[in-house]
């Protein structure tokens, strides 16, 4: 499952803003943990360790530093960059519309109530169509049909 780890080039009220707009996300800011004093490699570091993605505007060094862990074949958690430009730092809303956003499809909601709900709406609808292409039924599942005919289904 996704978590996030705001930069310390983010708010921390945007963990809050997220929240407001997905109840379940999983996100926290580097002040929470108290990593914001970290030298960038080591919060990617730490930020594996705990299964944390880490989200920054920081366009400059961490580039740089993911091509170091590349060529020393280091894992880290992942990263998600932030342009300014898109989305500006100061609009605290906007960030946690938008990471709220990702979150909810990567995750479908968090509960896994929610992802069995979108699960069974997939499989009864992909049942459905292909039952009735089989069957050459178009529109309603039922309509034209005797009962008869239903009854030849069961």
């Amino acid at each position: 499952m996704l978590r996030l780890l705001l930069d310390h080039h983010i708010s921390p009220a945007v963990a809050d803003a997220a929240r407001k707009h997905s109840e379940h996300i999983a996100i926290q800011h580097v002040q929470q943990v108290g990593w914001h004093r970290l030298p960038d490699p080591e919060l990617l570091t730490q930020a594996h360790r705990e299964g944390l993605t880490l989200v920054t505007y920081d366009l400059t060094t961490i580039p740089q530093y993911l091509r170091e862990f590349a060529e020393r074949e280091q894992p880290h958690g992942g990263v998600i960059f932030i342009d300014g430009h898109t989305i500006p730092s100061d609009d605290r809303g906007a960030i946690g519309r938008a990471l709220a956003k990702l979150w909810d499809r990567e995750c479908g909601g968090g509960t896994a109530k929610f992802r069995l709900v979108l699960g069974m709406k997939w499989f009864l609808g992909t049942y459905t169509g292909r039952f009735n292409r089989r069957r050459k039924l178009f529109g309603h599942r039922l309509s034209g049909l005797s009962n008869e005919s239903v009854d030849a289904f069961d």
